[in-house]
């Protein structure tokens, strides 16, 4: 693996094909389409197809299209000159001019409005452009990479995106799998996460690690990013990260137990400090059920130690 797929972790099959993908595509200049998930890292595959293209000591100007209120999408991406509009007190360039020589990445691409679609597009054909209030076109020399959560195929088959765009655009398309589909990658991801957060902390409990690859994430990566950045706020500084650490909503300690009702011992979980995951609190106390409250037998189900299981039994008072 080189130096640009360094930004990437993961081993998976899918990602391998990711990877060809890119050490395919990025040499030559043409318009790259990258689709997943929100979450699934598909800013990193512009990056790494601009860090191995010939354009790579130029500028890489990410835009987001969902980021930006239409009624200034058309400034930022075309520039324009002094008294334009209300408000255009100086000449501004767009985001194609800064790009001039680079790459132009255009995240969410599926939300650019329909009437600057032509424009886009028109660009792309005649490499020249117009910005708003200009009286002379500029020549552009950039390459094109967008990004979208949303299959842009059917959103043309649909109306809302311009065929010929769809096609100008979709010249070499990379899906990115989502994390569901790179079990293999989950616990290496969160090692990665881990050792950026917390490197003091000695990796991953076992039960931690079959917690972490049950999940679906449906926040994909980023998810996982978050989830591991929260956990090391309630490691007690001993010993490895233990599941009990986790704020997932999917989580369960047993998934093959059936729990007893809550009812059956009360519990005011309005008493929990808002810091701690009311749904570790219903497990722990569904793991004290039907254990009958023997701490030993818990704090084994659970994964984590007894004496640290009596301190969230005290703490949030979770016993009888």
């Amino acid at each position: 693996m080189n130096q640009t797929m360094g930004l990437f972790v993961g081993r998976s099959a899918a990602m391998q094909q990711v990877y060809e993908a890119i050490q395919k595509v990025a040499p030559h200049d043409l318009s790259v389409a990258i689709y997943g998930e929100s979450g699934t890292g598909k800013e990193l595959v512009a990056k790494a197809i601009h860090q191995q293209s010939p354009r790579s000591s130029k500028p890489l100007i990410d835009v987001n299209c969902a980021a930006i209120p239409r009624d200034l999408m058309e400034s930022e991406l075309f520039g324009h000159e002094r008294g334009a509009f209300s408000g255009a007190i100086e000449t501004k360039p767009g985001k194609f001019e800064l790009a001039q020589g680079g790459t132009l990445f255009l995240d969410e691409v599926g939300e650019l409005p329909w009437e600057l679609q032509a424009k886009f597009l028109r660009v792309l054909q005649e490499r020249v452009l117009w910005r708003i209030g200009g009286k002379s076109a500029l020549k552009v020399d950039v390459r094109i990479v967008v990004a979208t959560h949303r299959d842009l195929e059917k959103e043309k088959n649909r109306g809302r995106f311009r065929e010929d765009l769809y096609y100008r655009l979709n010249v070499f398309p990379i899906h990115m799998p989502p994390l569901r589909n790179r079990n293999d990658d989950v616990v290496l991801l969160a090692e990665h996460f881990l050792r950026q957060f917390a490197p003091h902390i000695p990796g991953l409990h076992p039960y931690t690690r079959e917690r972490l690859c049950a999940n679906r994430w449906p926040g994909n990566v980023r998810e996982l990013r978050n989830c591991l950045e929260r956990a090391v706020l309630y490691h007690d500084g001993e010993g490895p990260l233990m599941p009990d650490t986790l704020s997932l909503k999917s989580f369960n300690f047993s998934e093959t137990n059936t729990a007893l009702p809550l009812q059956t011992v009360p519990l005011t979980l309005s008493q929990h400090p808002p810091t701690l995951d009311q749904t570790i609190c219903d497990a722990i106390h569904q793991s004290l059920l039907r254990n009958k409250f023997n701490k030993s037998r818990t704090a084994k189900e659970l994964g984590i130690r007894r004496q640290r299981l009596s301190r969230m039994i005290q703490r949030y008072r979770l016993g009888h």
